[in-house]
């Protein structure tokens, strides 16, 4: 038998103490990844980037949806309409760049809202014990929910922009002309009038929920042990 496989066979028979879960950070060397091979500030710039593209892909949807919340405003007339009528509508009337309104400030915003809610979470999940040995389920709960008050922190002013552009017959020029406006009218608070609405119990509960059972669910589905070379 070769050298070589004859070792890898004898450590393998060794004994269970050659086997560990992937999921115990105990074994890492100082200053080794914990975000799947990647450093710090390059897992921050990959959920930027994931959170741009979802914005970016879901826009249309996310722009008939508000409009049909926005029926008592002037012009939207999708009323009765399913979600296929309503986007064949939105293009008949105002082509591609109907249901593009207001991406500009999304775009913007998304991507340091989603850098700073991934980096949130693994700060404070690690500081709360949650990349310890074994699965902390309240840990990555409670970072879930610590993230989603700074990721909404940065959403919920480029959310007033972007509905306020979304809605059709808007009496905006634009992104610049909305921001300019809304803080001369209405003063800066106005970015704000729903941010205690967007971080209620009821988010926070759901994002924490999402984390908590992200976590569990990846462990019963994962075969997470493996064997040492």
């Amino acid at each position: 038998m070769d050298p070589v496989i004859e070792r890898q066979v004898s450590s393998s028979a060794a004994g269970p103490s050659h086997i560990y879960d992937s999921t115990d950070v105990s074994h890492q060397l100082p200053g080794q990844s914990h975000y799947g091979g990647l450093d710090f500030v390059s897992h921050m710039l990959a959920g930027a980037v994931a959170g741009i593209s979802e914005h970016i892909a879901m826009y249309p949807m996310d722009t008939i949806k508000t409009r049909m919340q926005a029926l008592g405003h002037p012009g939207q007339r999708l009323r009765g309409s399913s979600v296929p009528r309503a986007v064949a509508a939105v293009i008949k009337r105002e082509g591609i760049a109907g249901l593009y309104g207001g991406v500009g400030v999304t775009t913007w915003a998304a991507g340091p809202a989603h850098a700073l809610y991934f980096a949130t979470y693994e700060l404070a999940k690690d500081a709360l014990g949650g990349n310890e040995a074994g699965h902390h389920p309240m840990a990555t709960a409670v970072a879930g929910s610590m993230a989603t008050i700074v990721n909404d922190g940065v959403m919920t002013p480029s959310d007033v922009v972007k509905q306020r552009l979304q809605v059709a017959n808007s009496p905006y020029r634009g992104m610049t002309d909305c921001i300019l406006r809304v803080s001369r009218e209405e003063g800066i608070s106005a970015f704000f009038k729903s941010y205690r609405t967007t971080v209620s119990l009821a988010r926070n509960a759901q994002h924490a929920f999402l984390k908590a059972g992200h976590s569990l669910l990846s462990t019963a589905f994962c075969d997470c042990s493996f064997v040492k070379p």
